[in-house]
């Protein structure tokens, strides 16, 4: 798979520790202005809006930056499919005629976006899977909340150690799992 393809279930896991070694883009080329235009369908949204309501489609498991939707805005703005006006401060943006057009136009395109999408956060939330998504959220908050509040380099090497042979131990699980 190239490192532009969407993310599959196993980069979901690893996404979750944000940044394993398979970590990929949500989305193909091109889609995160589709998906953003279909939330503006919905009702007009400031980007910090856009930016939870994704979080939200996806159950918590994705969370685009700040570096994909404004820039994704801005773009959809010179294209003319979404327009902005200054709401109490912020910038809310709602979809223009040509938005609409381009949204109707690719109508099939994204409703299969949002059928993976779905999918994929459903595989993540569910059964096993968001038990291992919880366990990976306590690890990694009881982690860094140790380091920040007690940052000693003796505990950080201690810690690495644990979490190195942990994985370790995972590892020869899966390869007598998968032998048998």
């Amino acid at each position: 798979m190239s490192s532009s393809s969407p993310l599959d279930l196993a980069d979901l896991i690893s996404s979750l520790m944000r940044g394993g070694p398979r970590r990929r883009t949500m989305f193909e080329a091109g889609q995160m202005r589709l998906v953003i235009l279909k939330l503006l369908h919905e009702r007009p949204r400031h980007g910090y809006d856009i930016i939870k309501a994704l979080e939200e489609l996806f159950d918590g498991s994705y969370s685009p930056s700040a570096g994909t939707v404004y820039p994704t805005l801005s773009l959809l703005e010179e294209l003319s499919q979404v327009e902005a006006t200054q709401e109490g401060g912020r910038r809310v943006f709602k979809l223009t005629k040509a938005g609409q057009e381009e949204l109707h136009k690719r109508s099939r395109e994204v409703d299969e976006i949002f059928q993976r999408v779905g999918k994929a956060a459903h595989q993540v939330s569910a059964g096993s899977l968001g038990e291992l998504r919880d366990a990976f959220q306590a690890l990694a908050k009881a982690v860094f909340q140790g380091t920040w509040f007690s940052p000693s380099a003796k505990a950080v090497r201690e810690v690495a150690q644990l979490l190195n042979k942990t994985a370790q131990e995972v590892e020869k699980l899966y390869q007598r799992r998968s032998t048998h």
